[in-house]
């Protein structure tokens, strides 16, 4: 079942953070490897935790999907001509049962009719590739452009729709 958060006090801090743990750990190797492994993991998490409490769930149309008990996730937010589909995660013991597909179902039948859905997968990221192509996904772009205008070359833009 999904369950839609638009508000910071809704979020649930520790299954958030065990739901996302491979990508922070990602970004504390990035952006703290000086520091050890733990204090960077637990830098990673404030970042993640501080952007989504008062950055992303304050943006008007912006929210988190969850599918159950934190079993996978996304996040939907505005973007150009549609909204933008980004940090789609599936809890490890989970991966390769459909929670992401039945997650993103019920996204699509929340969102407005006829609505261009937009999202940035990594070039390198082939089990996101191929997730995006099975569901109906196209290529649209060689590159991610974010919000800012910043275009980002190591990735797709894929779009859903329309």
């Amino acid at each position: 079942m999904i369950t839609i958060i638009n508000d910071p006090a809704e979020l649930k801090y520790s299954p958030l953070m065990t739901l996302y743990a491979e990508d922070l750990c990602a970004q504390a190797q990035a952006e703290y490897a000086d520091r050890s492994v733990n204090e960077g993991l637990m830098c990673a998490e404030q970042d993640f935790y501080a952007y989504m409490t008062q950055v992303f769930l304050k943006t008007e149309g912006a929210y988190l999907a969850l599918w159950d008990n934190y079993e996978a996730a996304l996040r939907i937010e505005p973007y150009q001509d549609g909204y933008l589909l980004t940090g789609l995660v599936t809890a490890p013991h989970c991966r390769r049962q459909g929670y992401a597909t039945r997650l993103l179902n019920a996204v699509v039948q929340i969102l407005p009719d006829h609505a261009q859905l937009y999202s940035h997968v990594e070039k390198q990221n082939a089990a996101s590739i191929a997730f995006h192509e099975k569901f109906g996904f196209e290529k649209r772009f060689p590159y991610g452009k974010m919000l800012n205008g910043e275009l980002l070359h190591n990735f797709w833009t894929f779009s859903y729709g329309k």
